[in-house]
């Protein structure tokens, strides 16, 4: 296991605030990995970043464009007399 983090250098190492890791650990919607030491909170690196590896999304590969029919946008308002 590396040196354990504070909450402030596992932020830095996310790219989010301190203020998101705190709020997560009273509420858990991300479920960032913490220690527990006592009222002392701490991160191991390497947990975080396979944690945020997992939550990694990757685009969809785009497809091929096919030929689309021509089609007239319909007018807007309402329709002017021949004259």
């Amino acid at each position: 296991m590396d040196a354990l983090i504070d909450t402030q250098q596992a932020a830095k190492l996310l790219g989010v605030s301190k203020s998101l890791l705190d709020h997560d650990r009273l509420r858990p919607v991300l479920g960032v990995p913490y220690i527990r030491m006592g009222a002392a909170v701490r991160y191991d690196p390497a947990a975080v970043l396979a944690w945020a590896r997992a939550r990694m999304v990757h685009a969809p590969e785009p497809q091929p464009e096919q030929a689309k029919p021509a089609v007239q946008p319909p007018g807007r308002g309402r329709p002017r007399r021949a004259v």
